[in-house]
């Protein structure tokens, strides 16, 4: 599969990638001599830890949840959560619906991960 968007379209392959870029930039800040790139490779393992703990809270819902709740279980600031949602929906399906939240009942925006097939299917009347 292609390196870009459409090789992580499915989240556990997401999260494993997540994984090995944390560890590649650790071996990058040992090797760095330079503090601003050292800080600006700090940065990046953060916000993919972040991107990790949003994607881990949605891999293990069973029902939809609203940004307030997904925060809540993720244990992070809403507006971290809208950032990473934003970012999810651009390299995986995450479905996005106006309704009822499960767990606080509150009418709002939902975000589930979408169904998607990791494998081909075949048409059963062929």
């Amino acid at each position: 599969m292609p390196e870009g968007a459409y090789a992580y379209s499915y989240p556990a392959a997401l999260l494993n990638r997540q994984y090995r870029d944390v560890e590649e930039i650790f071996s990058r800040i040992g090797a760095s001599e330079n503090v601003t790139e050292r800080r600006h490779l700090l940065e990046l393992i953060i916000q993919k830890l972040t991107l990790r703990r949003v994607l881990s809270v949605l891999l293990k819902a069973d029902r939809p949840l609203c940004e307030r709740c997904l925060a809540r279980y993720a244990r992070m600031a809403l507006g971290q959560v809208a950032t990473m949602l934003d970012n999810l929906r651009q390299v995986i399906a995450v479905s996005v619906q106006l309704g009822e939240c499960r767990h606080c009942r509150g009418f709002t925006r939902t975000f589930f991960l979408a169904t998607t097939h990791s494998e081909p299917t075949r048409d059963t009347a062929s």
